[in-house]
């Protein structure tokens, strides 16, 4: 009893040291992963993101709508209008503007995002927030700031891929 005990005890720290699944950070798909795609697969992929943003913004307008309907109901005009303000400069930021974007574009955009390879560790989906937001003409030195400081994040003991 005590040989299977021990037994199972040290296999379950055997599988506690596995590396990680460097194809992974925190569980989501990075730029390790990006590169092992073909071209056809990656631009499946950044239509498959793209779709799940909007339909991720649309039940968040839902579920927003359902809170400006309550909030007139208990509120006074001058109120609701300051919380409908709060509410609209908070999910701005949700969605990445793709107006007058071509998205055949994204894929080309995240493969240069990774070819720097201290950027694999970053997650995918915020790749593709990096290249919209490069699409959209931001000021690069801000945004290879930010990129820096989100790739020192991943870098983070706990954060995912160390």
């Amino acid at each position: 009893m005590k040989l299977t005990l021990s037994f199972f005890l040290l296999a379950a720290l055997a599988v506690g040291q596995l590396p990680q699944d460097q194809d992974r950070t925190s569980s989501l798909f990075n730029g390790r992963f990006w590169l092992k795609l073909s071209q056809d697969q990656r631009k499946s992929y950044v239509l498959g993101m793209l779709d799940q943003f909007v339909l991720s913004e649309n039940a968040e307008l839902v579920a927003v709508r359902k809170i400006f309907d309550g909030a007139k109901k208990v509120t006074d005009a001058s109120t609701f209008d300051k919380i409908s303000l709060i509410a609209m400069e908070a999910t701005k930021a949700s969605l990445p503007d793709m107006s007058g974007r071509n998205v055949a574009l994204l894929p080309s955009s995240i493969d240069q995002f990774y070819s720097n390879p201290e950027n694999r560790i970053v997650p995918i989906v915020e790749a593709l927030r990096f290249s919209v937001r490069k699409g959209q003409g931001e000021d690069p030195t801000q945004l290879t700031k930010e990129i820096a400081d989100r790739v020192a994040h991943w870098r983070q003991p706990g954060s995912g891929l160390n």
